[in-house]
């Protein structure tokens, strides 16, 4: 938000996704740390069953706005690259924030069910995963409720980076075929292509290869079968393996995105220097 290159409409979906990563990281795995040292008793005696209630509520509140962002910087990227002036003309700072909202919007619907009983869903505290939880006992179609939430995401930007790499395929071939063999010009832009192609496949197969890596053994696992037969170890370590994956994508933006990188630094510099010029002061007035 303080770097001016990166203050761009597309760039508001990172925002949005980086807040319900930050809901996640903080509410979600902070309740799980709780019912890991004290379980449900800590509920039960301080009188805080609500707070259960709503930390299971927002739990899939964060978890949905995450996949149905990495959704919509798919579709956003998909318009940018393939059908620009579509884009130009439709896509704004105004209507992509008006995108975030209603992604929060829909993800709050989405939970309906949890609160009136709709699929037979209810939000309990789950012994094995030691978070207040949607149960997963309440049946096939739940946990299928559920779990759609999170593979209709994946489908989409599946889809979508399919697109844009076939875009990026033909339009390579094109740029070849244009310039003339040997020339120049041929090596230039059959070389902005390459780099071309090679940046978005690191910039968007890493983050969609390492969301699948990290949710899709939850979600086999509770589209498989909806007994309590699963070892405890296993239910907790793959649940907060999902979870794992609203800590790593800043990283992985860091590590793929250079003006991301950039900034990471410039942030981490001026708190240095400010840290060394306080310290500097600090011991000038003293002497």
């Amino acid at each position: 938000m303080t770097n001016r290159r990166l203050q761009t409409s597309g760039n508001a979906y990172v925002i949005n996704l980086a807040i319900a990563d930050l809901g996640v990281t903080l509410l979600v795995d902070g309740n799980n740390v709780a019912g890991v040292l004290f379980g449900h008793k800590i509920y039960i005696e301080l009188e805080l069953e609500w707070l259960c209630y709503l930390c299971g509520y927002l739990c899939g509140v964060f978890c949905f706005t995450s996949s149905f962002s990495l959704a919509a910087i798919a579709i956003d990227r998909l318009f940018f690259l393939c059908h620009n002036n579509f884009y130009r003309k439709y896509y704004s700072m105004k209507t992509t924030v008006c995108m975030c909202l209603v992604i929060w919007l829909c993800s709050c619907v989405l939970r309906f069910p949890m609160i009136f009983g709709w699929l037979k869903c209810s939000i309990v505290f789950d012994d094995k995963v030691m978070l207040c939880f949607w149960d997963r006992l309440a049946g096939f179609w739940c946990s299928l409720f559920n779990m759609g939430c999170f593979v209709l995401p994946l489908l989409i930007v599946f889809v979508a980076y399919s697109r844009i790499f076939i875009f990026v395929w033909r339009s390579k071939h094109k740029l070849s075929a244009f310039s003339a063999p040997g020339s120049a010009a041929n090596r230039m832009g059959s070389g902005k292509a390459d780099d071309t192609a090679t940046k978005l496949a690191k910039k968007f197969f890493i983050i969609f290869i390492v969301f699948v890596i990290m949710w899709m053994p939850w979600a086999v696992m509770n589209m498989v079968g909806t007994t309590n037969r699963h070892p405890k170890w296993v239910v907790l370590v793959l649940l907060n393996l999902g979870h794992g994956n609203s800590a790593v994508n800043s990283f992985i933006y860091g590590a793929t995105n250079r003006t991301f990188r950039r900034a990471y630094e410039d942030i981490l510099l001026c708190k240095l220097r400010d840290r060394k010029r306080t310290l500097s002061s600090r011991t000038s007035s003293t002497n």
